[in-house]
């Protein structure tokens, strides 16, 4: 199985989620309820890793990201 994804978006996609971990668990953190800050954090972790895959999807198409796959290949080739 081949990924159609580019490095650039690979990273890009792992950035966001990330992201979106750390505010989901901080946000879970912050109700004094246990169950309340469990529900916050899954709802808040759901919805911001869907607006990241979103987010890269749309980057992907906006800016030239193969292009910028290779300026890296061909820099790192030189190392």
């Amino acid at each position: 199985m081949q990924s159609t994804l580019s490095i650039s978006e690979s990273i890009l996609w792992l950035f966001f989620t990330l992201v979106s971990l750390g505010l989901a668990c901080w946000l879970a953190r912050r109700p004094k309820r246990t169950i309340v800050g469990i529900i916050l954090g899954a709802l808040l972790g759901l919805a911001l890793m869907s607006i990241a895959s979103v987010l890269t999807g749309f980057l992907g198409s906006v800016l030239p990201l193969g292009q910028i796959d290779f300026w890296l290949s061909s820099l790192t080739a030189q190392i």
